[in-house]
């Protein structure tokens, strides 16, 4: 996606410093209508930034007192004040203080010239994420991997902390990437490189578990304060020039922001994908249609299974291979510049406000009776498994035995489950890890694929909504009861459009919602109209995608990597091919981390999108 890069150094003598920080923007710039900018900023220090077009200038510097880049939007920027001006200024005289109240997703850099110091910042909730690396006498960093390792003289090693998290939990945790020298900025982080000395210094302004929220019994009281905080999130994320779009789905989340929004005011494009006949369509069509939107939907058809091998390497080239994916989002991305968006609302982080439908953080009547930190810390340690291993016989990584990588991955969430030692009630930890670990970890690489086409903008990721949702207790967000309040004061027309997770309507009783469900599970299956499922994943892996699967895992370019165990690769793919076990989401791991590798360390690429590689489908309209 766009973002920044930039490189400081300790050896003055680096005359292709600039050069070098050309390469990394290089790398970022992804489609011919992106805006590279790069400069010098000293004897010591480069930056650069790839911007979407139209350009907003105000965004990069590099030639202005301070030297500072930002990456993503600040909301609440006063008077006539750019949002790097804003950063500055206000960094310099409030410091850790004044980021504590910033309001946005972004990450940015400042140099000192005279200090010869440079400071990397990231968002509260570290939504934009910025990547960096110390060796070699200096510090690169950008906002995608790619960049941070065209800067030269990184170790593309494995880190195989970062591989047992990715195939443990089909994410990765901390601050872990799959490549030992390179990290992940933390959340709400602030990072100091001083060139004089070589050392790298990083300070937490801001942690969400540090956080002592006072819970509110009072339950109306609890929903007008979130009702309110939502309001001002979503109003907050509509200012500025541009279109606004907003993502739909037959789910909660989109449908409860787009409630919210006068479209009268703020005109809205609204799209949607999915299956032909799939509820997702039906229910975001009727929605949209309520709230005046022009609406596109766009059908995963055989065009899309087609051209699947060039959405699956183009959505690992956006994401650096650090993304599980189904890649279904892929073949809308040149569609947004055509339809004319320029920031896009979309749902994620809904979940915290029923979390008895968060993935698998979904919280059940075992979490709920949870009483010791033991018991949760088990029930996490079980059900944040993605499960991709259970189905596996035998070792699947070269040298590491199943009880050694669970034993990573396992201490690797006991030390993200201790960062929220001191949060209460217990089962608001749950939460917590959600935020930091989930959101973060796997929500901002599905933001990077949109993000390389338009500003994306999450209300539920508001500083103050999260403030007023970790102030109600937990029984109130677990289901409905909160967005059923929420749609039924903004748009109670809403309320009876069925839910595609549920097929009923909005506060419909659970054993209704429970019944409507399995109507939906066995109709979809006979192929119904209006109840099929907006994918079919593990089907067309086992039937139109079986080729891709062989070539890509069974080819020796593969097996002889030395990191999956040739003959469980072999059986693994045999048993889904042939439906003896569902192997979907471990053969999508283990392709997605092999193009990765391809691309990271062989030096594939870097791979290049084409309208004759991924032709638009008929059926967006």
């Amino acid at each position: 996606m766009p973002g920044i890069c930039g490189i400081a150094t300790g050896n003055p003598g680096d005359l292709q410093l600039a050069e070098r920080v050309g390469r990394m923007t290089a790398r970022m710039a992804h489609y011919p209508w992106h805006r590279s900018e790069s400069g010098s900023v000293g004897t010591y220090a480069a930056l650069g930034q790839v911007l979407l077009e139209p350009v907003d200038s105000a965004c990069f510097q590099p030639r202005a007192v301070g030297r500072a880049v930002l990456d993503g939007e600040l909301f609440g920027v006063p008077g006539l004040l750019g949002p790097v001006e804003y950063l500055q200024t206000g960094f310099a005289q409030g410091g850790n203080q004044f980021l504590r109240a910033l309001e946005g997703k972004f990450s940015a850099v400042l140099w000192d010239q005279e200090r010869s110091q440079l400071t990397l910042i990231s968002d509260r909730f570290g939504m934009q994420p910025l990547y960096y690396s110390h060796a070699g006498g200096e510090l690169a960093f950008g906002s995608e991997i790619k960049a941070v390792l065209s800067a030269g003289g990184i170790p593309k090693g494995e880190n195989r902390l970062g591989i047992a998290q990715f195939f443990t939990y089909g994410h990765l945790l901390g601050e872990e990437t799959m490549l030992e020298g390179v990290k992940l900025m933390p959340p709400g982080a602030v990072l100091r490189y001083d060139v004089g000395s070589n050392r790298v210094s990083i300070e937490r302004y801001w942690r969400l578990g540090d956080e002592s929220y006072a819970i509110d019994s009072n339950r109306a009281a609890c929903i007008d304060r979130i009702d309110s905080a939502f309001r001002q999130a979503v109003e907050r994320r509509l200012v500025g020039g541009g279109q606004l779009g907003i993502a739909l789905s037959g789910g909660l989340d989109a449908r409860t922001i787009l409630a919210a929004i006068d479209t009268r005011q703020h005109p809205l494009v609204s799209v949607c994908l999915g299956v032909e006949g799939s509820l997702d369509q039906s229910s975001a069509r009727e929605m949209a249609r309520l709230k005046g939107c022009q609406h596109h939907a766009y059908v995963l058809d055989a065009n899309f299974l087609a051209h699947f091998e060039s959405h699956l390497r183009w959505m690992v080239h956006l994401t650096d291979g650090h993304y599980l994916d189904q890649c279904i989002v892929v073949p809308m991305l040149p569609l947004y510049r055509e339809w004319g968006i320029d920031h896009l609302l979309r749902g994620h982080a809904g979940e915290l406000v029923h979390m008895t439908k968060a993935y698998n953080f979904s919280l059940d009547e075992e979490a709920l009776s949870a009483r010791s930190e033991t018991q949760l810390h088990s029930w996490l340690n079980r059900r944040l498994c993605a499960y991709m291993l259970q189905q596996v016989d035998g070792p699947l990584l070269v040298g590491l035995s199943r009880g050694e990588l669970d034993r990573l991955a396992g201490e690797s969430l006991a030390a993200c489950f201790a960062e929220s030692a001191a949060v209460e009630p217990l089962l608001h930890r749950v939460w917590h890890l959600f935020i930091s670990q989930r959101l973060r970890r796997e929500t901002a690489g599905s933001l990077a694929m949109f993000g390389s086409v338009v500003q994306t903008r999450i209300p539920f990721m508001d500083n103050e909504f999260v403030d007023a949702v970790l102030s109600s207790p937990p029984d109130l967000k677990l289901r409905d009861e909160v967005q059923y309040h929420l749609l039924k004061r903004t748009m109670p027309k809403f309320l009876k459009i069925p839910n595609a997770n549920t097929g009923t309507s909005l506060g419909a009783s659970e054993m209704w919602q429970r019944l409507a469900t399995l109507k939906m599970k066995i109709l979809g299956r006979l192929g119904v109209a209006g109840y099929q499922p907006y994918e079919r994943l593990g089907l067309w892996l086992r039937r139109e995608l079986a080729d891709m699967v062989r070539r890509l895992l069974l080819d020796t370019r593969c097996l002889d990597r030395g990191v999956f165990v040739p003959d469980t690769m072999r059986t693994v793919v045999e048993q889904h091919l042939s439906n003896q076990r569902n192997h979907t989401f471990l053969l999508m791991a283990m392709m997605i981390y092999e193009l990765g590798r391809r691309e990271a360390v062989d030096g594939d690429g870097p791979y290049t999108l084409t309208t004759d590689r991924l032709p638009l489908s008929s059926a967006a309209r």
